[in-house]
């Protein structure tokens, strides 16, 4: 063969090679769809607290609908802060998510130090439902109603122990603004969660916390804790029956809150859609709101985009009585 005829061979010998290549290569795999695996929803505080109601009572509807087991783990610590921290951290594909509360964001205002940035690492993904707080009294204090609390504080200044739930968190931040709006001294005992708070509660182990109403509601009707005021502007419509704090004749303000899902700040829009249309759906299921009356939930459905700004709200609401108050940790 002359040299022309190898050089008018090459090409069709070289397309040759290289089809026979690609048919022994491994085809491409498929991007990963969403959920590939089961899901890890964190809750950073016991069991039997009002965030893990909040979770549980969406946790097998969203199994269902997304097709894989949502596993819900319970790692209470820091007020929120050591679940935050560890899913911050976590790898950023929708199957690790963690509850928020409304309070997340206001750690730098509050100049609290933590392992993460609260605005940089974590996403909202889905508003849960919304829950008033109540100022609760154990069986230990003397008869009486907020007026004669906020005598007995003032009498014994320091001597009246508050529970809260780790510093900055929203019990803590409405013992604060009360304190301060009273001129009262409090000493404030931290728990890791809701539940083993109210049970001290009970026991008459501390004297007074704020707490969701969710919470309260059973005690407070079984005559097993008293009621000082609910901090809203208005009673609240699932419990009528019991007066705001500016209706007792104390302070008035607004210390509800709220729960959300977040993720992992890296984690695809797409992800993060397809889970907040999910929970959406969810939160519209009669008996979903059903199960969150009965726990004195408020359902919050929410968009992506009205999410974050709820909780941009949230420092637009409390950076104000957060610096005049002198609010800090403990």
């Amino acid at each position: 063969m002359d040299t022309g005829s190898v050089r008018r061979a090459l090409p069709a010998c070289t397309t040759a090679l290289l089809c026979l290549v690609a048919c022994l290569l491994p085809a491409p795999a498929p991007a990963q769809e969403f959920p590939a695996r089961p899901l890890r929803l964190v809750v950073p505080f016991p069991p039997g607290g009002g965030t893990d109601g909040a979770a549980r009572s969406i946790a097998q509807r969203l199994a269902e609908s997304l097709g894989q087991p949502v596993l819900v783990d319970n790692r209470p610590g820091g007020g929120g802060l050591v679940a935050w921290g560890e899913v911050s951290r976590a790898v950023p594909d929708g199957h690790t998510l963690v509850v928020i509360a409304n309070n997340l964001r206001l750690y730098p205002v509050m100049q609290i130090a933590t392992s993460f940035d609260p605005d940089r690492d974590l996403v909202p993904v889905a508003t849960l439902a919304s829950v008033p707080m109540v100022l609760a009294g154990s069986g230990k204090l003397p008869p009486g109603g907020l007026k004669e609390l906020v005598a007995e504080a003032k009498s014994a200044s320091g001597k009246i122990n508050a529970g809260t739930v780790g510093n900055g968190s929203p019990h803590h931040l409405a013992l604060a603004r009360f304190a301060s709006e009273t001129g009262i001294t409090l000493t404030y005992i931290p728990y890791k969660g809701t539940a083993p708070l109210v049970a001290d509660l009970l026991g008459n182990q501390i004297d007074i916390a704020f707490i969701p109403l969710s919470v309260a509601l059973p005690h407070l009707r079984a005559g097993k804790l008293r009621s000082y005021g609910i901090a809203l502007p208005q009673r609240a419509p699932l419990a009528p029956e019991l007066p705001t704090l500016a209706e007792n004749g104390g302070p008035s303000f607004d210390a509800s809150y709220w729960y959300a899902v977040a993720a992992p700040r890296a984690t695809p829009e797409a992800v993060i859609r397809r889970l907040n249309g999910e929970i959406v759906k969810i939160l519209d299921m009669a008996p979903v709101r059903e199960s969150l009356a009965r726990q004195g939930f408020e359902p919050m459905p929410a968009s992506v985009e009205q999410s974050a700004k709820y909780l941009a709200d949230e420092i637009t609401k409390w950076s104000g009585p957060i610096k005049a108050h002198g609010i800090r940790a403990d």
